[in-house]
């Protein structure tokens, strides 16, 4: 979950908050708990459909919460961001076109007709509801694309070119010679000498290109199509090499997207940081508190945003 906003502002007003040597603007957010409860439950029914409902009971990683409570954090600071890039957009005059608002009422009466009793009976909320959940979300993309249009995103393919190679991996450097002498007799077998000698589990790795490139790396897209390397210390660990994809294109197209996203989100959190510097969000008492992940045994919904990316494109 990313970035968001609104078509009908969806804060009712603004005051101005001074605590020590900081004054920050305060927005106060106006989303009902069936909003709220329509994103929660997208993404939990949306988690526990890929890892069960074993989900919960998992540690977060991060040591310092549970998978639950880590979640929750992450869709409140989803409405948190939504609600500030409103308040830019509002500033910057971003506004819905007629067919913008079209399609959105369109998706969201599909969306809300295909909810069943359960759904509605858990996340109680309305149409008009989802309509301005929808266009806040589609309000704020466009912020971010106003906001980001001016800048150059491109990344090349050489940039995020991705390759693959097999590599035999050993911790004694005589092996490592060994391994090679091997690989150097007439029709030797790449599969069956990393069989033989790799300590390791070796085997065939994709790699991409980093910003700051280790020996391996740099070794291994000098190669070309089934080339194999000689030998590459490293970290007291020794290589042997053999590129079998020089270039892997479906891997390269999917790293591309990847690549200019981030590279989207920095530029954008260049513009947006110091604006969330100076506002501060604030949720009517108790609305949090209202919202949970338990019970709903019955609501299967969990198509909220897969909806709005078939019918927006984005």
């Amino acid at each position: 979950m990313l970035l968001l906003a609104s078509a009908a502002l969806l804060f009712s007003g603004c005051g101005r908050r001074i605590g020590g040597e900081t004054s920050q603007e305060a927005i106060e957010a106006s989303w009902s708990r069936g909003q709220l409860m329509t994103v929660a439950a997208t993404e939990r029914n949306r988690y526990q459909n890929v890892y069960t409902e074993q989900i919960w009971s998992a540690a977060s990683g991060t040591g310092d919460m549970d998978f639950e409570a880590q979640l929750m954090d992450q869709i409140q600071s989803f409405f948190t961001e939504m609600t500030l890039v409103c308040a830019m957009a509002e500033e910057e005059q971003v506004e819905l076109t007629a067919q913008e608002t079209d399609t959105i009422g369109r998706l969201s009466r599909e969306y809300f007709a295909q909810l069943t009793g359960g759904d509605r009976e858990f996340l109680e909320v309305s149409q008009q509801e989802i309509y301005e959940l929808y266009s806040a979300y589609h309000r704020a993309n466009r912020m971010v694309e106003e906001m980001t249009s001016q800048e150059d995103l491109e990344i090349s393919d050489a940039q995020a070119k991705v390759i693959q190679v097999q590599e035999i991996v050993l911790l004694d450097e005589n092996k490592a010679e060994e391994a090679l002498e091997a690989l150097s007799a007439d029709g030797a077998d790449f599969d069956a000498v990393l069989r033989q000698y790799s300590e390791k589990s070796g085997g065939t790795v994709s790699m991409g290109r980093t910003e700051e490139p280790d020996k391996l790396e740099e070794v291994a897209f000098a190669l070309e199509q089934d080339q194999i390397s000689g030998i590459v210390e490293q970290d007291d660990v020794y290589y042997i090499l053999k590129c079998v994809n020089a270039y892997d294109q479906e891997a390269t197209a999917a790293r591309k997207e990847q690549m200019e996203e981030e590279k989207k989100d920095q530029v954008f959190r260049f513009l947006y940081e110091p604006f969330a510097a100076e506002h501060q969000v604030v949720y009517p008492e108790g609305l949090w508190e209202s919202v949970s992940f338990e019970g709903g045994e019955d609501c299967r919904t969990d198509n909220f945003f897969t909806m709005y990316r078939e019918y927006m494109g984005s």
